[in-house]
C-alpha cells in the first residue's frame, strides 16, 4: 500500500512539473486606447491617420485611417475627435501619431511622448491629447476683424478663413453668416464685420485671408488678405488686432491705415497672479467674440504707484469703448473691473487717441 501511494504522489509531481496541471502562460503583449481631440481650424479635405510607432520610427506598426485599418487596429472619427485602439502590442515603448499622406509625403500633425507597456502595466486606457491641422505644438492664437465691403454672401461658393505660409492658402475654417463657436474657433458676422479668434496655430509666420472655394471647379477666390504676415512665437504666442478688409467682389487691395488708443489705468490694489487679464477696445454696442484690439496685462507690469500705461495698436477707424477685464478660458466668462466712461472715435483725421485714463477696482476679481 505504501509503495502504491508513493507511486501516485511521484506521478502527480511529474505531471505538475510538465505543465499538465493547467497553468496559464504569462501574457507578453498589451494595448493602447484613447482619443485625440482636433483643436483649432478644421480641414475637411484632409484624411487623417492614427498610427502606433516604435520610438522615432517612420513605419507604423498598426494604423487606422477613415475606416481602413492594419492588423487589429480599430477607430472612429468625428469632426473634432479621433478614437483609436491598438491591441496585441508586444511589451515595450511606443509613440502615438496623427498624420496624413504616406511614405515620403507623410506629414505628422501630432506625435506623443513614449508610452510603455510592461507585464505590470500591459494596457494603457484613457489616452487623451490634442492635435491641430496647422502642425505640431507649440501653438498660439490669432484674432482680429475682417471688414466686409459687400455683405452679399455668394450662393455658388463655400466661404473660408484661411492661412498660408507659402503660395497656397489652407482653407481651414468654414465661415457662415451669424455666430459660430465650437470650443476652438469662434467667429461672428455682424454689421458687415467678421470677428474671429482662432486657437491651436503652430508657431510661425502666417498670412491670414478670407476666401471662396468652388467645389465644382476647385477654384479659390481671394476676397481679402492681410498685407502684413502675422508672426506668432514664444515671446508673442497670441496675435491680436489682425484686421484687414475684404469684399465678395474681390480683394479690395491695400489695407486701411489703422490707429492707436493710449492711456493710463490706476489700480486700487495689487493684481492677482492667477487670472488672464487684458485691456480691450470693443465696438459700441459690444460685439460677440474677441475685442477689436487687446493689450495683455500681468501684475509685474504695474508700477509701484499702482498705475499702468497702455497702447492699443492696429485699431480700425470706428467708435469704441475701452475696459480692462479678466477672462476664464474654462467657462468663457468675462469680468470687467474698470472702464473708460466715454466712447472713443478713431477716424482719418484722428487716427491716434491719447489720454484714455481711468481707474480699476481690483476687489471685483479677487
Amino acid at each position: 500500500m505504501r509503495a502504491i501511494s508513493l507511486f501516485i504522489i511521484l506521478s502527480a509531481l511529474a505531471l505538475f512539473s510538465c505543465g499538465g496541471g493547467g497553468s496559464t502562460p504569462e501574457a507578453d503583449s498589451g494595448s493602447i486606447a484613447g482619443t485625440i481631440a482636433i483643436g483649432g481650424p478644421l480641414s475637411s479635405m484632409t484624411e487623417l491617420t492614427v498610427g502606433v510607432f516604435s520610438p522615432g520610427g517612420t513605419t507604423a506598426i498598426q494604423e487606422y485611417e477613415a475606416g481602413n485599418s492594419t492588423s487589429v487596429a480599430t477607430g472612429s472619427r468625428t469632426e473634432r475627435q479621433l478614437t483609436f485602439s491598438f491591441t496585441e502590442l508586444d511589451f515595450g515603448s511606443y509613440e502615438i501619431a496623427v498624420y496624413s499622406g504616406a511614405g515620403t509625403d507623410r506629414f505628422f500633425y501630432y506625435r506623443s511622448e513614449q508610452q510603455t507597456l510592461t507585464a505590470g502595466s500591459p494596457n494603457i486606457t484613457g489616452f487623451s491629447e490634442t492635435m491641430s491641422y496647422s502642425g505640431p505644438e507649440p501653438w498660439g492664437t490669432i484674432s482680429g476683424v475682417i471688414d466686409l465691403a459687400d455683405g452679399t454672401w455668394p450662393a455658388d461658393k463655400y466661404v473660408y478663413l484661411g492661412f498660408k505660409n507659402g503660395d497656397n492658402p489652407r482653407l481651414q475654417y468654414p465661415v457662415t453668416e451669424g455666430y459660430a463657436y465650437d470650443g476652438y474657433v469662434e467667429h461672428v458676422v455682424a454689421d458687415s464685420q467678421i470677428i474671429f479668434n482662432i486657437a491651436f496655430l503652430v508657431y510661425g509666420e502666417w498670412t491670414v485671408g478670407f476666401y471662396g472655394y468652388d467645389y465644382t471647379t476647385h477654384q479659390v477666390t481671394v476676397y481679402g488678405e492681410r498685407d502684413v504676415a502675422v508672426l506668432i512665437h514664444g515671446g508673442n504666442p497670441n496675435a491680436t488686432n489682425v484686421n484687414f478688409p475684404a469684399a465678395f467682389t474681390g480683394d479690395p487691395g491695400t489695407d486701411p491705415v489703422l490707429g492707436t488708443i493710449a492711456g493710463t489705468i490706476t489700480f486700487n490694489g495689487e493684481l492677482p497672479s492667477g487670472p488672464f487679464i487684458s485691456i480691450g477696445a470693443n465696438t459700441i454696442p459690444p460685439q460677440q467674440g474677441a475685442p477689436i484690439a487687446t493689450y495683455d496685462v500681468t501684475p509685474e507690469m504695474v508700477g509701484t504707484d499702482m498705475t499702468l500705461d497702455f497702447t492699443l495698436t492696429d485699431v480700425p477707424h470706428g467708435t469704441y469703448g475701452v475696459a480692462i477685464f479678466t477672462y476664464d478660458f474654462s467657462t468663457h466668462t468675462v469680468t470687467y473691473f474698470g472702464e473708460y466712461p466715454d466712447s472713443i472715435t478713431l477716424s482719418e483725421t484722428t487716427p491716434d487717441v491719447t489720454g484714455i485714463d481711468f481707474n480699476a477696482d481690483v476687489t471685483l476679481i479677487q
